[in-house]
């Protein structure tokens, strides 16, 4: 449990309150009464749709991008490229940000031109 992103965890939390907006009517007046259950379901899909859009928005980086994040996020080594890499990656190498992506000495240039392209 502790490997997951955080887009895991928040597929985890969307599940779970996903559950609460689509849960049969009188299952949720036996639990909450009518009252709060009614309230409970309205806020659960507003939360539902929110997290969605968080989720997509954090997931909506390439695969290679996706890789370099993960190897930053479980303390792992930088990732070197050379101008064979993928355009996306070849950006992340030449970002000012440490985003765990850097060029291969005497790469610099090639993997520049690469991330124009």
């Amino acid at each position: 449990m502790k490997n997951l992103t955080a887009a895991q965890w928040l597929g985890i939390a969307i599940a779970t309150v996903s559950v609460l907006a689509v849960a049969p009517d009188q299952e949720m007046y036996d639990l909450f009464g009518k009252a709060i259950a009614v309230k409970v379901q309205a806020a659960s899909g507003l939360l539902t749709l929110i997290l969605g859009g968080v989720v997509a928005a954090i997931t909506g980086q390439s695969g290679p991008a996706q890789m370099a994040q993960q190897l930053l996020d479980k303390g792992g080594a930088k990732l070197v490229v050379d101008a064979s890499a993928p355009k996306d990656l070849a950006k992340l190498a030449m970002s000012p940000e440490n985003n765990g992506v850097e060029a291969a000495p005497g790469q610099e240039a090639a993997v520049a031109a690469k991330a124009k392209s």
